[in-house]
């Protein structure tokens, strides 16, 4: 492998974790949808969801900011 395909490796495996921010954030919403005092839909989206996406979104931030950094090569090691 290259630099190249390193670097794309690690990014997506950095992405990889939107999947299960998202899956966190879901089964917050139907926690609040049902459990204890249960809020409505609108309710949900007006005061949350804004706040679930960016969450889920994180992994994607991070995932970028590691491009510039090169923080996906720092282990310095060559395959040839």
């Amino acid at each position: 492998g290259t630099t190249q395909t390193c670097t794309a490796q690690g990014f997506f495996i950095q992405l990889m974790l939107v999947s299960p921010f998202y899956n966190l954030m879901l089964a917050w919403y139907y926690l609040l949808l049902g459990k204890n005092k249960p809020l409505s839909e609108e309710a949900i989206a007006s005061k949350y969801e804004k706040y679930m996406h960016a969450f889920a979104m994180i992994p994607v931030l991070f995932a970028v900011m590691g491009l510039p950094l090169t923080l996906y090569n720092s282990a310095d090691c060559e395959y040839r």
